[in-house]
């Protein structure tokens, strides 16, 4: 089936009648989703707590259109300071269906959008400093005990820019 058509799932939150859309002259949802469903959208960068959909479809001359988005939470490791932190995801959508189709389903959409709301860089913060290169402190927690004079894998290159010929 083309287009997101998927007549046999009638029941699923995520599947919409086309003639449902053209018979109110247009269709709006809040979807709130079972995370269970969408976890492996983010496997391998963390762990999805809430995510809701919303869909709009608008009725055109002889077309569908959908617009719709997401917004999730996630519990994810910093990319800089590996410490876990609940992120905020949001991403939209859009679509255009023919009046041929007989259902939408949205699904595969919504997870889709899903994976592109994950930034490319997980920071908790823009201001996030990381972790010490030499003894894996958490440098957000404060100054770790190595001090400003510290010998990272870096060090012997430090010792010889301050040599003089």
């Amino acid at each position: 089936m083309e287009n997101g058509e998927k007549p046999e799932h009638k029941s699923s939150p995520f599947v919409f009648r086309q003639s449902e859309i053209r018979a109110g002259g247009g269709l709006h949802r809040v979807i709130e989703c079972d995370t269970a469903l969408f976890a492996d959208a983010l496997k391998g960068t963390g762990e999805l707590l809430s995510l809701t959909a919303e869909a709009d479809f608008s009725v055109g001359s002889g077309d569908l259109l959908l617009e719709g988005g997401i917004k999730a939470s996630a519990a994810m490791p910093c990319d800089r300071c590996n410490a876990d932190f609940k992120a905020s995801l949001a991403e939209s959508f859009d679509e255009v269906y023919e009046y041929s189709v007989e259902s939408i389903d949205i699904e595969d959409l919504v997870r889709q959008a899903l994976v592109l709301a994950v930034p490319a860089k997980i920071l908790c913060s823009d201001g996030c400093k990381g972790l010490c290169p030499s003894c894996g402190a958490n440098l957000n927690a404060g100054p770790c005990k190595c001090g400003p004079g510290q010998d990272g894998p870096f060090g012997a290159l430090r010792d010889l820019k301050n040599k003089e010929p």
